[in-house]
């Protein structure tokens, strides 16, 4: 006759057997790590110091109030990681940016608001102000350089200092930034010195007075500074937007409604048995005084 398979007879083997059908940790009515054995050990100490007694059904009625406990903390725990994990999945950030039409800048800008939040005051002023002297510009086009510079001061300041800083001539520089789309391309001329190259705009920086800048330069720079500003204001609105709407769509991902619905139905269960397991300890010290 052929012996048939038992099983695991040692107390250790029979602990791993019973785990083997499990499917999953959270609704397992054993304790499942260290963790939660040592918050186990925990509420027996806490309890049964506020319910002293030689009684063996209150000891039992303590330990049974643990064991739900413990459960009921995992079984919150699943449900907050499981909201977590599909919020992940989702790319919610990704998708957001996406829907929002976000440039390359602008989704830089997202990730290194947080960490340069606070605004430049000054700055903003200097920027209000320029975009002051630009409508005043375009609503009364200057007649000549000097009417330029009178009017738009903050914006001359800006050309000067950012010629000076990219090492150009404020002409150079203005070509550079704002190109007339009229007028014909320029050709380098290579003379007989290797890597010479005549005319190279990087080779000619000087520090000319911005008066002696024509004024067909000067407005070309007035519209690539207006049109800096609007794509700068551009991207500030769909930052706001982006942080206005990130909550809603975070709240708005829910994890797989059928597994969130078998975890919160498992949890109200749980919370059923704690209260009546409470109760029934409630009972019985109640009787014994």
């Amino acid at each position: 006759m052929a012996n048939r398979k038992t099983g695991p007879v040692t107390l250790p083997g029979k602990k791993i057997s019973s785990r083997n059908a499990l499917k999953h940790g959270a609704t397992s009515p054993s304790l499942i790590n260290d963790e939660e054995q040592e918050r186990y050990e925990t509420l027996i100490d806490d309890l049964s110091k506020e319910y002293a007694s030689k009684n063996p059904l209150i000891g039992l009625q303590i330990e049974r109030i643990a064991r739900i406990a413990i459960q009921l903390e995992r079984i919150q725990n699943v449900i907050d990681a499981t909201f977590k994990r599909s919020r992940a999945q989702s790319n919610i950030h990704q998708n957001l940016m996406n829907s929002l039409k976000m440039d390359e800048d602008q989704r830089i800008s997202v990730l290194t608001s947080k960490l340069f939040s606070t605004e430049d005051t000054q700055k903003t002023q200097k920027q209000d102000q320029i975009l002051l002297e630009l409508i005043s510009i375009k609503l009364d086009k200057p007649t000549s350089t000097e009417d330029f510079v009178a009017r738009a001061p903050a914006l001359c300041d800006e050309l000067q200092a950012l010629a000076k800083h990219r090492k150009l001539s404020i002409k150079l520089m203005i070509d550079r930034i704002a190109p007339d789309p009229n007028a014909p391309k320029k050709v380098l001329v290579i003379t007989g010195v290797p890597n010479e190259r005549v005319g190279d705009p990087e080779h000619r920086f000087s520090e000319e007075n911005i008066l002696d800048v024509d004024l067909d330069s000067l407005m070309n720079a007035a519209r690539w500074k207006q049109n800096e500003i609007q794509r700068s204001e551009m991207s500030k609105k769909k930052l706001t937007d982006y942080e206005t709407l990130l909550p809603i769509e975070e709240q708005a991902t829910t994890p797989d409604l059928d597994q969130l619905d078998k975890l919160m139905r498992y949890q109200t269960t749980l919370q059923r048995q704690l209260s009546t397991t409470i109760g029934e300890l409630m009972a019985l010290t109640k009787n014994i005084l």
